[in-house]
């Protein structure tokens, strides 16, 4: 046990706290934390985690973390959040400019002996082709049976495609049955990108809506604040979702993600379009201004 693992034990102990009643105000999972008071920080899904928990931690406490990390800042791994930044879309880094620049290098060095290859093909694709129409033998004796086969087949292609159009125009009308239920059940409802992270929806004009919080493959840490105030915030395992009740006067809700690559979100039955969604690792804050 490291020294902050110890003060954090020794804190929830003078508060007369277990562990379970910690998980329950952080919403962080119980070996999480077991992992932070005995100083297993390589145990954490993620560098971001280690001081995001901890702050979770020591206010879960009543305390301030600010002042907290203050005094334990040596103690902290060299993992802080801005390194994401640095590393964002807006920020490439060297390695991907020179990794680009290598990809580059490499197709100007292929495409002479691709465009060669693709002629070799295309001239004996001629020359077959030139071969079966001057050696082709007539086939007179043969027409009647080929107009017989030429029938069927023009039988069976038409059939074919009557099944094809019927299958296709079914799947039409159950497709805009779909939709039209689909705008019933919703509402006249929007969300559009108006700026870096920032989104505009319309106005909740009914009492139940809902924010989906979805994880594609990894674990998440995500936070929902509604109207300035902390509706939900928790760490989603691999594949698992969250449902967040939105109250009918939300004017604004901030979004925050621990890594963008692996959160999906769908407010009102409608995804919302995420930038730069592939981002693994990037921190993400994202803005919804409801409007109407």
């Amino acid at each position: 046990m490291n020294e902050i693992g110890q003060r954090l034990h020794d804190l929830r102990v003078e508060k007369g706290l277990s562990i379970d009643d910690i998980q329950a105000r952080t919403k962080i999972q119980k070996r999480y934390l077991i992992n932070i008071e005995q100083g297993e920080f390589d145990q954490l899904p993620g560098e971001f985690y280690v001081r995001a928990f901890i702050k979770q931690y020591i206010q879960a406490l009543g305390y301030d973390s600010k002042e907290f990390f203050a005094t334990v800042e040596k103690d902290l791994p060299e993992t802080k959040p801005d390194t994401y930044v640095e590393n964002s879309i807006d920020n490439k880094s060297d390695e991907v400019k020179r990794t680009t620049n290598n990809k580059k290098g490499m197709w100007k060095n292929y495409l002479p002996h691709i465009l060669t290859t693709l002629a070799i093909i295309i001239v004996l694709a001629l020359v077959v082709f030139i071969f079966s129409r001057v050696f082709a033998k007539p086939a007179s004796s043969n027409n009647g049976d080929n107009q017989v086969i030429m029938t069927s087949r023009s039988q069976s292609e038409s059939s074919s495609e009557s099944q094809i159009s019927s299958s296709s125009e079914s799947q039409l009308i159950s497709s805009e049955s779909s939709v039209s239920s689909s705008s019933i059940s919703s509402g006249s409802y929007g969300i559009k990108l108006s700026g870096a992270n920032q989104y505009t929806a319309s106005k909740l004009t009914e009492a139940a809506h809902s924010l989906v919080l979805k994880s594609k493959g990894q674990a998440v840490w995500l936070g929902v604040t509604v109207n300035g105030s902390m509706t939900w915030q928790g760490t989603l395992s691999a594949n698992q979702s969250q449902v967040v009740s939105l109250p009918q006067n939300a004017t604004t809700m901030v979004i925050n993600s621990g890594n963008i690559g692996t959160t999906q979100l769908i407010l009102n039955n409608q995804e919302v379009p995420l930038e730069n969604a592939d981002q693994l690792g990037m921190t993400r804050q994202l803005t919804v201004n409801f409007e109407g």
